[in-house]
């Protein structure tokens, strides 16, 4: 299988500015929100597309801003780590908030889950008592 070569300049290639107006507009703007996620799902591996990446990463622009759920700047490290070849270009404190929002997030899973069974055990045991 072919690797892409990725210090050609694609097409698709997204500019710095354009996304960190779009991650601005992303914050009460639920098309640029879409067309933001769009847009990171879409980005090709290319050296123009992780320095965008790593230019809207070092903005406020992402400040607030939630795609499908999650919060873009955990999107756009996760994707620029994903591109592989570029993942140097993700500063060292950002690698820790996104660790910290994953643990985050695994707490969550089970403290809900631990919630859940704690439920489950206390309804077990209302029922067996009536």
């Amino acid at each position: 299988m072919a690797q892409p070569d990725v210090d050609a300049p694609s097409a698709d290639a997204p500019r710095s500015p354009p996304l960190v107006a779009l991650a601005r507009r992303a914050s009460s703007d639920a098309a640029a929100r879409s067309t933001l996620g769009t847009a990171l799902r879409e980005i090709r591996p290319t050296r123009a597309n992780a320095e965008a990446l790593a230019t809207l990463l070092e903005s406020t622009a992402l400040d607030g801003v939630r795609l499908e759920g999650r919060s873009a700047r955990e999107v756009v490290i996760e994707r620029l780590l994903m591109l592989d070849i570029h993942a140097l270009q993700v500063p060292p404190e950002q690698l820790r908030w996104l660790r910290g929002r994953q643990r985050q997030r695994r707490f969550r899973v089970v403290l809900a889950w631990g919630l859940s069974a704690a439920a489950a055990s206390l309804w077990t045991l209302w029922l067996l008592a009536r």
